[in-house]
């Protein structure tokens, strides 16, 4: 195999004498002896927790004796929230959408704890739109785990490092919920992108088979229960993964968009010619460069001078909008903003830019929708569960162009562009509203209802 960032390597290059089925079965068969032959990977022993008198007088648990004095005031049942990342004032951009069921939950007169874990994560605890966070590693969690019960758990972004510490460390009466939301569990061809050379392209195919060996090790527990963010998902995990995720082992339930937050108001026609893009550019995936390009034509037509273009985020492919620094057309700001301040924008706005190369969900899609804007988007992956051609301009990674020219018809018609904008915000609200979401997410946590499929 030669090194390349140019996946999938052409047809031609792999054994051309070989029918497809052919090469597919030998491929396969190849493959699975080749797996059975390396080591398979596996995180030890479960992490020892605590015993009362560490808890109590030793330094490596002085943030979890702070977290438990600052939220003692709660009473049972408890339900804790374990994320990768949560928000903060310096990372308003990490998981807000996970913020989003906690307020939810909170509102709803649930008690729960949230640990952001992460060997990255500055220990803290703090205080963020009126959630308490104990931000840490494998010690706050340990620590957590022996000073309070809890009647579930709920796991968002699980790792080998935090099922180190949850394993075998959970009482049978504690209900384990593990979200599955993309990145953690993907295979590595899913996003076969900047791959320079055979050593990188090696540490990403050993990461994969890492993360299938640590799921297959969660599931055969028999303690999980996952819960995908759309069908395709599911089904593409089962794939990524080798494992089965059915309606006995798991669920499928959107990610919720707090319809109140992101509330509809019918658009000024006029609003037509307003496109946002909101949004991280840290990956490939989400399509900085496919923005830049439909931006790129749609400047050369007759209308750009019209338009009113605001472009929000930071990460490395932002400079891909370098081109339009100077333009008078265009508002750049390299920034993250929190989610107040988005639906701030999303009101002035009625275009949303937010094309995209592979999506479990699209959460700052939805949240637009929600808001009445038009997204602009790629259906592939899990997209056209979400969103279909009454509610968003759709169109293909590499035909812009197509972008441009059913942009440049609904500017020629006010009413399909007030009748779109109508139909997305609606849809969000019966797909991705808390009665289809957050509700049956608190159902599983208190064990009611059964299986949610």
């Amino acid at each position: 195999m030669h090194p390349t960032s140019d996946l999938p390597i052409p047809r031609e290059l792999i054994a051309p004498s070989y029918s497809d089925d052919e090469l597919i079965s030998r491929l396969y068969l190849e493959n699975a002896y080749l797996k059975s032959l390396r080591p398979a990977f596996n995180v030890g022993d479960g992490a020892e927790l605590p015993d009362r008198e560490s808890l109590e007088d030793d330094a490596r648990y002085a943030f979890v004796r702070q977290f438990l004095r600052e939220t003692e005031d709660a009473v049972p049942p408890r339900h804790l929230i374990v994320a990768n990342e949560y928000p903060s004032k310096p990372k308003r951009y990490a998981n807000g959408f996970i913020h989003r069921r906690v307020k939810y939950y909170q509102a709803k007169g649930v008690q729960v704890d949230v640990v952001a874990f992460g060997k990255r994560v500055q220990k803290d605890v703090y205080d963020y739109d009126g959630v308490k966070v104990l931000a840490g590693y494998g010690n706050e969690l340990a620590g957590l785990l022996a000073a309070r019960e809890y009647e579930s758990i709920s796991v968002h972004f699980m790792n080998s490092e935090m099922w180190k510490v949850l394993k075998d460390n959970i009482p049978h009466s504690t209900r384990l919920l593990v979200y599955v939301h993309g990145y953690e569990a993907r295979n590595w061809s899913r996003l076969p992108y900047g791959i320079k050379d055979s050593q990188y392209l090696n540490a990403r195919i050993e990461r994969s088979l890492r993360n299938e060996d640590v799921w297959r090790e969660i599931n055969s527990t028999g303690e999980a229960h996952f819960v995908f963010v759309s069908d395709w998902w599911r089904r593409a995990a089962m794939d990524d993964l080798n494992q089965v995720f059915d309606s006995e082992n798991s669920a499928v339930i959107h990610n919720f968009v707090d319809t109140d937050l992101f509330s509809y108001e019918e658009k000024n026609q006029d609003q037509r010619f307003k496109i946002l893009w909101v949004r991280s550019a840290h990956s490939h995936s989400y399509g900085a460069d496919i923005a830049a390009d439909f931006l790129r034509r749609l400047r050369g037509t007759d209308v750009w001078s019209d338009l009113d273009i605001c472009i929000v985020g930071d990460g490395q492919f932002f400079g891909e909008f370098d081109a339009f620094a100077d333009d008078p057309v265009v508002t750049i700001r390299r920034e993250f903003i929190g989610q107040e301040e988005i639906t701030a924008l999303h009101k002035n706005y009625g275009f949303f830019l937010v094309p995209t190369r592979f999506d479990t969900q699209g959460v700052s899609r939805d949240e637009a929708m929600s808001s009445g804007l038009i997204p602009i988007t790629c259906p592939v992956t899990a997209v056209p569960e979400f969103t279909d051609e009454k509610s968003s301009v759709l169109f293909n990674e590499g035909d812009a162009q197509a972008a441009v020219s059913k942009y440049l018809e609904i500017l020629d018609d006010p009413a399909q562009f007030t009748e779109m904008s109508r139909a997305a915000a609606d849809r969000i609200r019966k797909q991705n509203g808390a009665l289809q979401t957050v509700e049956k997410e608190l159902a599983l946590m208190k064990k009611q209802g059964g299986a949610l499929a």
